[in-house]
């Protein structure tokens, strides 16, 4: 995989930034000087709103969330102006698992699972630790503003250092990660696997349709498999089984839970598409 530690030039993703990206790509304008003028932003800003459209699966090399871009933050789509709780989820699922957003990657499929407790440097020196395994060097500087921001996406901060800083970091909604307690000059922060009340069923299901495009996935893959949603959305044993009992009652001849010499098995029919699934969310 490719590393990328950088981009966002340590801002986190404001409210409105992914809707007015895409509005600014889909009007054939591109993120040159001129961007500054017509995003009315500052340039280093741009340069973030640009980072976070290719975080989150919509554009670049790493765009396989391209078409569920223009389904959600179209004018007409589902949830331009992220008013619902599932479109947050989904983001979350997006950047996770985009490819392209090194340290959620790596922070949700692998350290929340070694250190559930953690502070910052601890998750930066897992990081760095990972690229010299992997024969690749990066700037500690860059590493350690990659975690700052990452973990101020998910938990907002008391201390507004600047009045636009109210419209940023809406995933901190989805209450992922807690400030636990602090050790001398450091924040300790808490991530468990547990029920989401949250989380919508239907969004779960989509997350898994995304990740699986057979008709059959074991619980236990569900549970621990890499972009799997007990990984992603940080689920217990028992709120997958609770959420997929919600999903069955949904589509009960369509979706199926099955055990079999002691595994367990989902079963999904093709007419479970992401399409319909959105579309039964968002209208139901």
């Amino acid at each position: 995989m490719n590393y990328v530690f950088s981009g966002h030039e340590t801002f986190t993703c404001r409210h409105y930034w992914l809707k007015k990206g895409l509005d600014h790509l889909w009007s054939e304008k591109s993120f040159g000087d001129s961007a500054v003028l017509h995003l009315g932003i500052g340039k280093n800003m741009v340069a973030a709103v640009r980072y976070y459209l290719k975080a989150y699966g919509f554009v670049g090399d790493n765009d396989r969330f391209r078409d569920l871009a223009s389904d959600i933050f179209a004018d007409d789509g589902y949830d331009p102006y992220l008013e619902d709780i599932g479109t947050i989820w989904l983001l979350h699922y997006f950047i996770s698992t985009s490819g392209y957003a090194t340290s959620y990657f790596l922070f949700f499929n692998y350290f929340r699972k070694l250190k559930p407790r953690f502070t910052r440097t601890q998750f930066k020196t897992y990081l760095v630790n990972e690229t010299v395994s992997q024969g690749k060097r990066f700037s500690e500087n860059s590493i350690k503003k990659d975690v700052a921001v990452l973990v101020n996406n998910y938990n907002r901060s008391s201390k507004l250092k600047h009045p636009e800083d109210g419209f940023n970091s809406f995933m901190y909604e989805l209450g992922l990660i807690e400030k636990n307690e602090k050790i001398g000059n450091e924040d300790v922060f808490m991530i468990s696997n547990k029920v989401r009340e949250n989380l919508p069923p239907r969004i779960v299901l989509a997350c898994i349709r995304l990740s699986n495009s057979g008709s059959t996935v074991t619980l236990q893959e569900l549970q621990n498999g890499i972009n799997q949603i007990g990984n992603i959305l940080v689920l217990s044993s028992m709120a997958i089984r609770d959420v997929l009992d919600k999903v069955n009652k949904l589509y009960p001849q369509e979706i199926i839970i099955k055990e079999d010499a002691g595994v367990q098995t989902l079963q999904i029919k093709s007419t479970i598409t992401i399409d319909r699934i959105l579309n039964d969310y968002y209208n139901d």
